[in-house]
């Protein structure tokens, strides 16, 4: 049996494609829309791939040889691609770009010099919708609304924590030599450093000084160093502060105890706080800011330098023959102390 192949009358010639029957101009060579341009004879950069994280296939001037367009071109002839084009010029367009991942659409509108923002474009734009960032202010910062005193304030404190040899306002250094004694938050001084106080050494840079014995009465009358005073109540603070001389001159207090290490200190710290109270509108200023410790106390000074005591003994605290009066001042003293339990023991600037 023979069979015998009849090639159709209507089909269109091999390699044609009507893309509407209606409309026969539509008619586009399948080769221009499936052969790549490279397989055409025409040289032309291939298609790179794209991807934003990697860098790439980054856009640049040559956009056009990313578009669609350069695999379309049959397309952009016909009629109606054209007629379809020209209605939407002013609309947004769609368009397709070709990744590692995928084909991801991206919706921009009409822009003739590239379908493609670049990476450093969006970039950009990112920094220029981005929220201005302003340093907030931490502790020791100043607004710039921040007045001259506020300012001086500030220095006060930043010298003070900075530099140990200041007297407590922070405008000098002190007129005596300091040691590091038992208590860190105090200026202490040894006791030769208090003889040549006595001896007048230092009469070309002070004005005056007071020497305050902080011990029980008792002790004070058994043996005291020479030029001394006994205050050791609490209440006294004030009879110290209200004698203060505003000469602008330096006056100087030196407080001592026996051991320097409780009531002495206690005193020392006391009329600190007392002095800033008063001039709290005007900080850092103080009416006594050069006041001193004697390190070791009465003791010490005793045992080194009996010829500047007066008299010349030493009468301890445990006194066996002042013990009804130790009883008693110690009873005081926990009443002048009983409001003051929460009450820093640490001297504040």
């Amino acid at each position: 049996m023979e069979f015998s192949y009849q090639k159709p009358a209507n089909l269109p010639p091999f390699g044609q494609l009507c893309f509407d029957d209606s409309d026969e101009d539509m008619e586009v060579d399948i080769a221009d829309v499936m052969t790549p341009s490279r397989l055409r004879g025409t040289k032309q950069p291939l298609t790179p791939l794209m991807d934003d994280d990697s860098g790439i296939g980054m856009d640049s001037d040559d956009s056009d040889n990313i578009s669609l367009e350069s695999s379309f071109n049959g397309l952009k002839s016909t009629p109606k691609f054209s007629m379809q084009r020209d209605n939407q010029n002013s609309e947004a367009k769609t368009i397709t770009r070709r990744t590692l991942f995928g084909h991801i659409s991206q919706s921009q509108q009409e822009d003739p010099g590239s379908y493609c923002k670049t990476r450093q474009g969006r970039a950009s734009q990112r920094r220029g919708r981005g929220p201005v960032l302003r340093k907030s202010l931490s502790f020791g910062d100043s607004p710039q609304f921040s007045t001259s005193g506020e300012m001086d304030v500030k220095t006060a404190v930043a010298r003070l924590t900075d530099e140990e040899n200041l007297i407590g306002d922070g405008s000098q250094e002190c007129a005596l030599p300091t040691i590091r004694g038992k208590h860190s938050d105090l200026k202490s001084i040894t006791g030769d450093t208090v003889v040549d106080l006595i001896s007048g050494r230092y009469d070309d840079v002070i004005s005056s000084f007071r020497l305050i014995d902080c011990r029980y009465p008792y002790e004070y009358e058994g043996g005291h160093v020479m030029k001394s005073e006994n205050i050791y109540k609490q209440e006294d603070i004030s009879g110290i502060l209200d004698s203060v001389t505003c000469d602008g001159g330096r006056h100087i207090l030196v407080f001592y105890c026996e051991f320097s290490s409780e009531r002495g200190p206690k005193m020392y710290r006391k009329l600190r706080n007392a002095d800033r109270e008063v001039n709290k509108d005007n900080y850092p200023h103080l009416f006594y800011p050069e006041i001193y410790l004697m390190h070791e106390g009465y003791k010490s000074f005793y045992q080194h330098h009996q010829n500047f005591c007066t008299p010349q003994d030493y009468k301890p605290m445990l006194h066996k023959d002042h013990s009804n009066e130790l009883r008693h001042f110690r009873i005081k003293s926990k009443s002048w102390s009983g409001s003051e339990k929460n009450v820093p023991h640490r001297l504040l600037f």
